[in-house]
C-alpha cells in the first residue's frame, strides 16, 4: 500500500516537473523573440520550432543554409535572423562588419559552432586543431609555428608535388575520357587533393588518385558525419542502423587519428635517431611539440586531422565548382584553355612560375569562390553590443558574415550570378570585405595560398522578420530545407533580397539572425570581441558525442587557445612552405588525371567532384601527414569515414537525428562514430609514428592538409567555365601559354596562372565553402539602423538563448548591391578590387580566423585544375542539376557530371 501511495505521488511530481519544465521553455521562447524581433527576417511558423519551414527544408535535403540566407538577405537586407527551436541564427552580409568582425581579434569563434570539429558522436576528431581551437591565444600559438609551412616561398618547393598529384588527376581522368562517359570530376578532384596533403603535409607515400584507401574512407564519413553529430536524434537514437551509423563514423575518426598517431610516433621516432625529418607540416608541429613543448599528442593529432579534412574537402570542392562553370561557360572555358595552352603548353613539368602566369584561371578560381566559397561564411561572437547598417546586434549573438551570400549580391557584384572571371580584373567594381572565400583576419584560412596555388595546379589540370507560427517560426523555410526544395543558402539570399541587409528567421526556439552588410561583416569578423557562437561549431567538435574534430582551429572557440595553434600552425601554411608541396600538388593530381581518364571516352557522365574530392583528399594524406597509398583511385575507409563524418555534420545539432530511436538512424549513427573513430584513430596512430620517429632521430618529412573546399570549389569552377566556354578558353589558354606539354608543374607555374586564380575568386564568390560566418554579439549593436541584441549569434545556437547572427558570404557575393551582374561568371571582375565594396566578398571568411589553409587550397586547386585542362577535355552532362546542397561544405547537386575526352597524352 505504501509502495502505491509513493508512486502516486512520485507521478504527481514528475507531470509537475514536466509541466514546469514546458512553461519555462515557452517563457523562454518569448523573451528569445522578443530580444531579436526588431531584426528583419522570415515570419515565424511555429512559437516552439521557430522558423520550422527552414528546418524541414533543410532536412529534407531541398535546399541548404547557404541558398536560404541568401534568398533571406535578398528579401531582408544586410542582417538577417532566424530562429531554429530555442536557437538565433543572425547572418550579415554587411562589408563593414565583415571588416570589423573579422580583423578585430575581440570576436572570438563561438565554441559550440565547432562542435563538430572537435568531435563526432564522442570520438575526438579535429579536437583543438586550428580550425576547432576557439582559445584565441593558444590557437594564436599554434598558427604562429605553423604560417611558414604556407609560406609563398615554401609554396613553390612544392610545386612538384603538386604537379605529381596533377599527374595522377589526369590519369585518373583520362581512363574515363572518351568524350561520352559521364565522369564526376569532384570524387577526382577530391582524390586529388588528399593525394597533395598527404605528400607534402605528411610525406606519406601512395597514390590516394587511383586508389581506395581506407583512410580516404574514413575522412570522407567523418565529414558526413559532422552534419549529424549535434543531431540529438543522430546521437541518441537507439535503432541498429543508428548505432551502426555512431560506430562507423567513430571507427573513421580513430582511424584517421591512429594513422595520425603512427606517422605522428614514427617521426618522433626518427627525430629520437638522429634522422633528417622531411620538410612537410607535420614536422613544423613535431618540432613545436618537442623542441617548444607547444603541442600535446592528442593536439599533434588534431591537427592531422583538422588539416587532412579542411583540406582535402575545400580545394576538390571548389575545383568541382570552378569546371562546373567552366563547363556552363564556354566562352570562359576556352578563354582558360587558351591561357593554359599559352603559358602551360606541353610542358611535362609544370613549374611555379608557369602557374602564377595563369591569370585568367586565377579570376576563374576567384569568381568561383566568389559563387562556390568553401563554407557558408564564419561566425564571430559579439562580445557587446553593436550596431550593424543601424540595426542593433545584442552582446553576445554569434554573428556570421556570409561570404556565400555576399557572393551572389549585385549590392557587391555586377551580375552576380553570371560567372564572370574577368570581375577581378576590376577590383575598384566592388567593395573590400565582400569578398573573403578563406575568412579575413588573423583567423583566415593559414592554407588560402596553398589552396590557391593547388587550385592553379587543379585547375590546370581539369578545372528575416515576422512570426508565421507561434510554435514552429517560420516553419515554411523549415519545410523547403528539410524537404530539399531548397538550401539555406538559397533562402537566405531571396529573404535579404526582399528584407534588406538584416534579416531574422525562427525555427522552434532559435532566431537566425543574417546579414549582408559589408560594414557589418568587417566589424564581426575583423574584431576579436565577436566570439564563435559554441554551438554552431558543435558538428565539429564532436558528432552524436564521438570527438570529431575537438578542439581544433576550426571548433576551438576559446580564441586565447585557438591563438596559440594557430600561430603555431600558420608557418605550415607560408607561402615559402607551400611552394615545397609542389611536386606532391602535381602527384596527385596526375593520380586525378588517370583516375579520369579512364572514362575518358566522350560518352561516359563522370561525376568530376567525386573524383576531385578523391584527388584533394589524396593531396593531404601526402603533404599533410606523408600517408602511403592512392586515394584517387582507391576506395578507402579512411575516404569513406571523411565522406560519413561530413555528412553527418548537418544532422548532428538536430534532436531528431541525435535521438531517433528508429534502427536507420541508430545505424546512421553508429556509422558516423565509427567514421569519426577511425579518422582519429588513424591521426593517432600516425602522430604516434612521428613521435617514435622523432625519439629515435629521424628526419620527419614536411606536411600538411586541406580537402573538403578545394574539391568542392574545383567543382563549382568546372562547372562555371563549363556553361561559359570563353572563361573555359582562357583558362585552358593560359595553361596551354604557361603549362604546355610540361609533366612537372613548378611552383612558379602555378603562380603565373593569374586567370585561374579570377576563376577560382570568381567561383568563391558565387559559391563560397560555406554560406557566411557566424558571431556572438556581447552586447547590443545596431547593423544598418537595425538593433542586434546583446547575446545574438549571428550562425546557429542553442545554447543560452543567444540568437545566432550570421555574415553571409553566399549571399554578399549574389548581390548587384556589391557585384556589377552579380549572377554572371566573370572571373576579370577580381582584376579591379576597387569595383566592389570591402568585406563583402570573404569565401574564407576574413579576420584572426580566417581559413588557415585558403593559401594552401588555392595553390592545390591551380595544379589540380591546371593538369585537368591541359591534359583533358571536359563537357558539361547537360541535364544534370546545377543546384547546391549544403554538408560541411556547399557542394554541387550534379556532382559535376561531364564527358571527358584525352586533350593530351
Amino acid at each position: 500500500m505504501l509502495f502505491l501511495i509513493l508512486l502516486k505521488y512520485a507521478l504527481v511530481l514528475t507531470i509537475l516537473a514536466v509541466v514546469t519544465a514546458c512553461l519555462g521553455f515557452i517563457a523562454y521562447l518569448h523573451y528569445i523573440h522578443q530580444k531579436f524581433q526588431h531584426i528583419p527576417g522570415p515570419k515565424r511558423t511555429s512559437f516552439i520550432f521557430g522558423n520550422y519551414d527552414i528546418q524541414k527544408a533543410l532536412t529534407e535535403e531541398r535546399t541548404t543554409m547557404s541558398e536560404i540566407l541568401t534568398d533571406l538577405h535578398s528579401e531582408y537586407g544586410p542582417v538577417v535572423v532566424i530562429y531554429l527551436l530555442h536557437m538565433t541564427f543572425v547572418s550579415c552580409t554587411d562589408p563593414k562588419t565583415v571588416k570589423e568582425i573579422l580583423l578585430d581579434n575581440k570576436y572570438l569563434k563561438p565554441s559550440f559552432n565547432y562542435e563538430p570539429f572537435r568531435q563526432l558522436f564522442g570520438e575526438r576528431f579535429m579536437g583543438k586543431g586550428l580550425v576547432s581551437e576557439t582559445n584565441h591565444e593558444k590557437w594564436g600559438i599554434h598558427r604562429h609555428i605553423l604560417n611558414p609551412a604556407f609560406h609563398r616561398k615554401y609554396l613553390m618547393e612544392l610545386i612538384t608535388t603538386f604537379g605529381e598529384s596533377a599527374d595522377r588527376l589526369v590519369k585518373y581522368l583520362s581512363v574515363k575520357a572518351d568524350g561520352k562517359t559521364e565522369v564526376k570530376v569532384m570524387d577526382a578532384l577530391e582524390r586529388a587533393t588528399l593525394d597533395v596533403i598527404c605528400k607534402v603535409g605528411f610525406s606519406m607515400e601512395g597514390d590516394m588518385i587511383a586508389n581506395d584507401t581506407p583512410f580516404a574512407n574514413a575522412i570522407h564519413i567523418s565529414l558526413h558525419a559532422m552534419r549529424d553529430t549535434m543531431s540529438p536524434s543522430a546521437r541518441f537514437d537507439p535503432r541498429k542502423k543508428a548505432r551502426d551509423y555512431r560506430r562507423d563514423v567513430k571507427n573513421a575518426v580513430k582511424l584517421l587519428r591512429g594513422t595520425g598517431l603512427q606517422i605522428i610516433t614514427q617521426r618522433l621516432q626518427d627525430l629520437k635517431e638522429g634522422k633528417e625529418l622531411p620538410k612537410d607540416i607535420l614536422s613544423f608541429v613535431i618540432d613545436a611539440a618537442v623542441v617548444k613543448g607547444n603541442f600535446t599528442m592528442e593536439e599533434m593529432i588534431d591537427e592531422f586531422v583538422t588539416l587532412f579534412v579542411g583540406g582535402q574537402e575545400t580545394t576538390s570542392t571548389v575545383l568541382s565548382f570552378a569546371l562546373i562553370c567552366l563547363g556552363q561557360n564556354p566562352h570562359e572555358m576556352d578563354k582558360v584553355r587558351e591561357e593554359v595552352d599559352r603559358v602551360i603548353g606541353d610542358k611535362k613539368v609544370i613549374e611555379y612560375e608557369d602557374i602564377m602566369k595563369l591569370e585568367y584561371m586565377t579570376l576563374v578560381l576567384k569568381e568561383t569562390l566568389r559563387l562556390f566559397p568553401p563554407v557558408l561564411g564564419t561566425v564571430r561572437v559579439v562580445p557587446e553590443d553593436m550596431t550593424v547598417v543601424g540595426i542593433k546586434i545584442p552582446a553576445g549573438t554569434a554573428l556570421g558574415v556570409l561570404s556565400y551570400t555576399m557572393g551572389r549580391m549585385d549590392e557587391f557584384f555586377k551580375d552576380p550570378l553570371t560567372f564572370n572571371p574577368d570581375r577581378f580584373n576590376q577590383q575598384e567594381d566592388r567593395p573590400l570585405y565582400a569578398y573573403f572565400p578563406f575568412s579575413l583576419g588573423a583567423r583566415s584560412c593559414i592554407g588560402q595560398q596553398f589552396a590557391m596555388s593547388y587550385l592553379l595546379f587543379g585547375a590546370k589540370v581539369t578545372f528575416s522578420s515576422h512570426s508565421s507560427s507561434f510554435i514552429f517560426g517560420n516553419s515554411d523555410i523549415q519545410k523547403e530545407l528539410t524537404e530539399g526544395r531548397t538550401t539555406f543558402a538559397e533562402v537566405l539570399t531571396e529573404l535579404h533580397s526582399e528584407y534588406g541587409p538584416v534579416v531574422v528567421i525562427y525555427m522552434l526556439h532559435m532566431t537566425f539572425i543574417t546579414c549582408t552588410d559589408p560594414k557589418t561583416v568587417k566589424d564581426i569578423l575583423l574584431d576579436n570581441k565577436y566570439l564563435k557562437p559554441r554551438l554552431s561549431y558543435e558538428p565539429f567538435r564532436q558528432l552524436f558525442g564521438e570527438r570529431f574534430m575537438g578542439k581544433g582551429l576550426v571548433s576551438e572557440i576559446n580564441h586565447e587557445k585557438w591563438g596559440i595553434h594557430r600561430r603555431i600552425l600558420n608557418p605550415a601554411f607560408h607561402r615559402k612552405y607551400l611552394m615545397e608541396l609542389t611536386a606532391t600538388f602535381g602527384e596527385s593530381a596526375d593520380r586525378l588525371v588517370k583516375y579520369l581518364s579512364v572514362k575518358a571516352d566522350g560518352k561516359t557522365e563522370v561525376k568530376v567532384m567525386d573524383a576531385l574530392e578523391r584527388a584533394t583528399l589524396d593531396v593531404i594524406c601526402k603533404v599533410g601527414f606523408s600517408m602511403e597509398g592512392d586515394m584517387v583511385e582507391n576506395d578507402t575507409p579512411f575516404a569513406n569515414a571523411i565522406h560519413v563524418s561530413l555528412h553527418a555534420m548537418r544532422h548532428t545539432l538536430s534532436p531528431w537525428a541525435r535521438f531517433d530511436p528508429r534502427k536507420k538512424a541508430r545505424d546512421y549513427r553508429r556509422d558516423v562514430k565509427d567514421a569519426v573513430r577511425l579518422l582519429r584513430d588513424t591521426g593517432f596512430q600516425i602522430i604516434t609514428q612521428r613521435l617514435q620517429d622523432l625519439k629515435e632521430g629521424k628526419e620527419l618529412p614536411k606536411d600538411i592538409l586541406r580537402q573538403e573546399t578545394t574539391s568542392t570549389l574545383l567543382s563549382f569552377a568546372l562547372i562555371c567555365l563549363g556553361q561559359n566556354p570563353h572563361e573555359m578558353d582562357k583558362v585552358r589558354g593560359e595553361v596551354d601559354r604557361i603549362i604546355g606539354d610540361k609533366e612537372i608543374i613548378e611552383y612558379e607555374d602555378i603562380m603565373k596562372l593569374e586567370y585561374m586564380t579570377l576563376v577560382l575568386k570568381e567561383t568563391l564568390r558565387l559559391f563560397p565553402p560555406v554560406l557566411g560566418a557566424t558571431r556572438e554579439v556581447p552586447e547590443d549593436m545596431t547593423v544598418v539602423g537595425v538593433k542586434i541584441p546583446a547575446g545574438a549569434t549571428l550562425g546557429v545556437s542553442w545554447t543560452n538563448g543567444n540568437p545566432n547572427y550570421m555574415v553571409l558570404t553566399y549571399t554578399m557575393g549574389r548581390m548587384d548591391e556589391f557585384f556589377k551582374d552579380p549572377l554572371t561568371f566573370n572571373p576579370d571582375r577580381f582584376n579591379h578590387q576597387e569595383d566592389r565594396p570591402l568585406y563583402a566578398y570573404f569565401p574564407f571568411s576574413m579576420g584572426a580566423r580566417s581559413c588557415i589553409g585558403q593559401q594552401f587550397a588555392m595553390i592545390e586547386a591551380r595544379m589540380l585544375l591546371s593538369k585537368i585542362l591541359q591534359k583533358l577535355n571536359l563537357r558539361l552532362v547537360p541535364e544534370q542539376d546545377f543546384g547546391i546542397y549544403e554538408e560541411l561544405v556547399i557542394k554541387p547537386k550534379g556532382h559535376c557530371a561531364n564527358y571527358i575526352t584525352i586533350r593530351r597524352k
